[in-house]
């Protein structure tokens, strides 16, 4: 897999990716996420490798399904914080890991 096709991928999903310079990223963050009303974005440094961008971009796609699965099932119990990044990272991995 290539950056590009995860973007097309994540554009498919409704989720606009876009680099960042490093000093416009907030301070130890490779990247985020936002979703404003109906737009859903990820940010990822400019700087970064390939492979940390495509992990990046990945992870935060994991933080916002979290969301989902809190919709979809009301059953579900949202994972806290370091849980939802534990899953993200493990989701980001395993993805990569089979291409």
């Amino acid at each position: 897999m290539n950056l590009h096709t995860l973007q097309v991928v994540a554009s498919v999903c409704g989720i606009r990716t876009s680099s960042v310079e490093s000093k416009k990223m907030p301070a130890k963050l490779r990247g985020y996420h936002e979703v404003i009303g109906d737009h859903k974005n990820i940010y990822y440094r400019e700087e970064d490798s390939r492979v940390a961008s495509q992990n990046t971009i990945l992870h935060e796609i994991r933080e916002m399904m979290e969301t989902l699965f809190c919709e979809d099932n009301p059953t579900y119990i949202p994972l806290k914080t370091s849980a939802r990044h534990l899953a993200a990272n493990q989701f980001a991995t395993a993805v990569l890991l089979l291409y």
